[in-house]
């Protein structure tokens, strides 16, 4: 008696193709989020999730990873220059400032909480000294950081971001 393989052959070949191209999908779509990181998400150009660190699996065709930020701990410094007194008098100050992400509300809805940081700490520093002479703030260094301190934890959280540490590295006139 014998078999004919053609009508198997036909079967099989797309079968196992189709089984193939599925199972590449499947694996292109399988991200695995690393410590300290989250990914936002959007599916079909909305925002959908945020993702902690974890294996998830992208929608295929639909979702799209469309921002990667890290949640470990970010030490950034910067300098603010042309920093007008009270007296009319420039100043420039350094800051060291060293913070993570918390809240994710803030970044789906496209915030950039790196830049949060940097900008309300160079906004509130500006803000406190427009009113002080530039003598007192050189003398004062130690009240301007714990001003700028308090100013940023209560105002950064609402933001997402959590402030660690604080240095106001210096202040001097310009």
């Amino acid at each position: 008696m014998s078999v004919s393989y053609s009508g198997v052959l036909l079967w099989i070949i797309p079968a196992v193709a189709a089984f193939l191209i599925a199972g590449l999908i499947a694996f292109i779509h399988i991200r695995i989020v690393p410590e300290g990181m989250i990914y936002v998400v959007e599916r079909k150009c909305r925002d959908l999730a945020v993702w902690e660190s974890g294996l998830h699996v992208l929608m295929p065709f639909s979702d799209s990873i469309v921002r990667m930020i890290p949640t470990a701990v970010q030490n950034k410094e910067f300098a603010v220059e042309h920093i007008a007194t009270k007296d009319d008098r420039f100043m420039t100050a350094s800051v060291r400032i060293s913070y993570r992400i918390t809240g994710y509300q803030h970044i789906v809805s496209g915030g950039d909480p790196h830049g949060s940081a940097a900008k309300m700490c160079e906004s509130s520093l500006r803000f406190m000294l427009e009113h002080m002479k530039a003598d007192e703030a050189g003398s004062e260094r130690a009240e301007v950081e714990r001003l700028l301190r308090t100013s940023l934890t209560d105002a950064l959280p609402r933001l997402g971001v959590t402030v660690d540490s604080l240095e106001l590295t210096s202040l001097r006139q310009s």
